[in-house]
């Protein structure tokens, strides 16, 4: 009975006791069979960066197993590829699946690969402005530009060093408050780059032209119109707020403009002012004019006079008289004091 130990070659003779005759039998031990169960990897999933690698260990089960290769292969050899050692290589942004597979069997395990977009560092950053000059009250786009254009992390952070002279967006819209100087800077979340842009404000430059307006003489029973129009010559909207009529005739002269309203620069607004006497002789107000350039005021004046005549009162015993002397004649006197 020959009993294989162990793997190998040996000649089993046999010798006869009478004569000493022999025979021999060349005999080849092979191992035994260890059949696969299963196979498994180090890590079920895995993030890469695109350009970067990963190696994944497959470990087949049972370790005794007579069989240990094993294939490997990527869903998606565009996302990630991998080797036949199982190292991984990112390749684009992206999701695919490494499996590994025993030949023993048909076995898989797998890994769950993630790609992600590969980090470029920020360089610097620019502004399309190195100055600029604002009108308080108005506002400026400014625009950063972050360098490279491929840079992963393109967020910038704006500031004003004074904001109560130009404040800045998270956009990089500067709105001027007042007149002065502040420094708008962009600073880059990636590496702390920065660009400034010197900001001065003006104050605004407001315009206002309108005439004083003499409406003449007219009769004490009638009225008389002017038109009158504001003109804005600056380089700013002009906001009227109010418009009213003092003066010692004030009541006798009305407006029919509708406040608040804006004129904007290079442009004007026109309304009408009515003269209504209500006594004989000169008579005298103003329109003021309230506005965010400040207040104007536009003299008024005009005069009344009456078709009838004005009789003296030291001489109305003679008229009186008169009427008297006429006798069934009927007479009609005006009196103005």
């Amino acid at each position: 009975m020959v009993t294989a130990v162990a793997a190998g070659n040996a000649t089993i003779t046999v010798t006869t006791d009478d004569g000493g005759f022999t025979d021999q039998c060349a005999v080849t031990v092979t191992n035994v069979t260890v059949a696969v169960t299963g196979v498994s990897l180090d890590m079920a999933t895995a993030t890469i960066t695109a350009g970067n690698t990963q190696q994944l260990t497959a470990t087949v089960a049972p370790a005794t197993a007579t069989n240990q290769n094993v294939t490997w292969s990527s869903s998606d050899n565009n996302i990630a590829t991998v080797s036949n050692t199982g190292l991984v290589t990112a390749v684009a942004a992206g999701n695919a699946t490494i499996t590994v597979t025993t030949d023993d069997g048909g076995f898989t395990a797998t890994c769950a690969v993630t790609v992600t977009p590969a980090t470029v560092a920020v360089t610097g950053v620019s502004l399309d402005m190195a100055t600029a000059t604002i009108t308080a009250g108005n506002t400026q786009q400014l625009t950063a530009t972050v360098a490279p254009a491929t840079a992963t992390n393109q967020n910038v952070i704006w500031s004003s060093s004074d904001n109560n002279i130009a404040t800045v967006s998270p956009t990089g819209l500067v709105t001027a408050v007042a007149a002065g100087n502040a420094t708008i800077t962009v600073t880059t979340e990636d590496g702390d780059f920065t660009a400034t842009c010197a900001v001065t404000v003006t104050a605004p430059a407001y315009a206002i032209d309108i005439d004083n307006h003499n409406f003449g003489v007219i009769d004490l029973a009638a009225t008389a119109t002017q038109d009158f129009t504001i003109s804005n010559t600056g380089d700013a909207d002009l906001i009227i707020t109010g418009m009213t009529v003092n003066g010692t005739n004030a009541a006798e002269f009305t407006h029919n403009a509708a406040t608040p309203l804006s004129i904007t620069p290079g442009n004007s607004h026109t309304f009408t002012v009515t003269f209504d006497p209500a006594g004989l002789g000169w008579r005298n107000a103003h329109i003021d004019i309230a506005t965010n350039a400040g207040n104007h005021s536009v003299t008024l004046k005009g005069a009344a006079t009456s078709s009838i005549p004005t009789i003296p009162v030291s001489n109305w015993a003679i008229i009186l008289g008169i009427a008297i002397i006429i006798g069934g004649s009927l007479l009609r006197f005006v009196i103005k004091n």
